[in-house]
């Protein structure tokens, strides 16, 4: 049951969750690994170029940008300034480009490969052939992707730091108090975490939130209501004003709170959303590919059901890629695959397999339990993709991600280094990531999509689960204004009246 509260105002800060343990240094676009840090740094940080709500290429930190040749001038915005009156560079966005490459841990594109070929860099002022600072234009020369380079700078792994703020020994982010994003970071006496707009950023808007406060979630504090998790009872009460899946999961208490609220809108995307079954390298190396499809029938069949009975958002999925994108495959190949998977039967008890679920997937855990008695299921997925010591590779790990509604190398390129495509082998699929972005023709490449997209679902090691979309929940005067296309954790989305 919610309780009186007033509805939020302008001249209040709108209040979001974090996770409790967030430092600034964690808000890095070298280190994405969940969806959260994305969220953060759209806020506070902004690529190069990125996508319009309605699926364009439009300005970001390049106001515009045109190829000379094969060469891709972007040049930087000029007339923006930071809270504390810096500028953005061309220099700033060659750094930026820079430390990623340097750091090495991104995760959505293989940017080295394109703009340093062999030409190896460990240090943010060596030279890359691929990377000039020419006055205020930075000066891209991909050796190869150069069809796909400026989709691919609008993953936030390529967000700008201005290099003031970066430790010039470490690289660690110091500060986001001068940002390139809509929004800029200052800590209060406590730590607590405040954001206030940048009211002269290129997409700065008097309706938008202008000061937002970061409320840490409590992990030792529990619901009173246990069919909720902590988060929407936040939201029910009033201490928090928005809810994105950025924030939290569970899809489908986005339309039950919105429901019991009354004054909340709910704005999904599509069903980009991909929950899906993975098949780890143990997985892959024990388990033949026969009883790969048998235990993969029996975790569809009773994940699907348990999402159809928690929300009328969750619709069952034979595909990783959207039906209406890039990649998906054609009639024949999904009949092939219909027939593949017609002629084993379904592993019904999993003996001797192991499962790992997110800690939120209760009602999945319970479900496969009960149905799939022999198998070992547990709540452990988060610990073994950070790698916790001391805790077992599981066979198959149920996870969710997005599927992209475009050829989307970014994405690709995400999916190869988290294992869903290529198991165990991130440098067989960077090979093919690689082959794939040298074929200029988008017929070629599709072809080599569905090739890929195909050989995951029969042989297999993955299997789609549902299809489902992302949710934004706020609450009046508040309306969710961003992309339907694609996830989105940018609150400058955010207008009221």
């Amino acid at each position: 049951m919610a309780v009186t509260r007033k509805d939020a105002t302008s001249s209040e800060p709108l209040k979001v969750l974090v996770l409790p343990e967030l430092k600034v240094s964690d808000i890095d676009p070298a280190r994405i690994v969940f969806n959260q840090t994305w969220g953060y740094l759209e806020n506070l940080t902004q690529p190069l170029v990125e996508w319009s709500p309605d699926g364009q290429l439009r300005a970001g930190v390049a106001k515009s940008w045109e190829w000379v040749g094969d060469e891709l001038h972007m040049h930087i915005q000029d007339n923006y300034r930071t809270v504390d009156g810096l500028r953005i560079t061309a220099d700033d966005a060659a750094f930026s480009l820079k430390r990623v490459i340097v750091m090495a841990r991104n995760t959505h594109g293989f940017i080295a490969d394109f703009l340093c070929g062999d030409h190896a860099i460990t240090n943010v002022d060596d030279n890359c052939p691929g990377i000039v600072a020419d006055g205020n234009t930075l000066k891209l020369r991909p050796i190869k992707g150069k069809a796909f380079l400026l989709k691919m700078l609008t993953a936030m792994d390529f967000a700008i730091l201005l290099r003031s703020q970066v430790d010039p020994k470490t690289l660690e982010i110091q500060s986001f108090r001068n940002s390139t994003g809509p929004y800029h970071l200052d800590l209060d006496a406590s730590g607590q975490m405040h954001l206030s707009a940048n009211t002269s950023h290129w997409r700065y808007s008097d309706k938008m939130p202008q000061k937002i406060t970061y409320i840490p979630a409590d992990r030792n504090r529990r619901p009173k209501d246990p069919t909720l998790r902590l988060p929407f009872e936040m939201y029910l009460d009033g201490e928090i004003d928005v809810l994105q899946n950025f924030t939290t999961d569970r899809a489908e208490l986005y339309p039950v709170t919105a429901k019991r609220d009354g004054k909340s809108i709910l704005t999904p995307t599509v069903e980009i959303g991909r929950l899906m079954a993975v098949f780890t390298p143990r997985g892959m190396r024990e388990l033949l590919p026969e009883r790969r499809i048998a235990v993969g029938k029996a975790l569809r069949r009773v994940i699907a059901d348990v999402q159809q009975q928690q929300f009328d958002g969750s619709k069952p999925t034979e595909e990783f890629f959207a039906t209406f994108g890039d990649g998906g495959l054609q009639p024949d190949e999904l009949s092939q695959l219909r027939q593949k998977f017609a002629s084993v039967a379904e592993d019904k008890d999993g003996e001797g397999i192991s499962v790992a679920l997110s800690t939120s997937m209760l009602k999945i855990e319970h479900a496969l339990q009960f149905q799939m008695p022999k198998a070992h299921v547990d709540r452990s997925a988060e610990d073994y993709a950070n790698g916790k010591t001391g805790v077992a590779e599981p066979h198959i790990v149920i996870a969710h991600t997005d599927s992209g509604w475009t050829e989307d190398l970014g994405l690709l390129a995400y999916s190869i280094n988290m294992q869903d495509f290529f198991p165990g082998a991130t440098e067989e699929g960077k090979k093919w990531l690689l082959h794939y972005a040298e074929v200029e023709d988008k017929e070629q490449r599709m072809k080599l999509l569905r090739e890929l997209h195909y050989r995951a679902l029969a042989e297999p090691w993955l299997i789609p689960i549902a299809a489902e979309p992302y949710y934004t929940l706020t609450r009046s005067p508040w309306t969710y204004q961003g992309p339907k296309l694609f996830n989105s954790g940018a609150l400058w989305h955010l207008r009221r009246p």
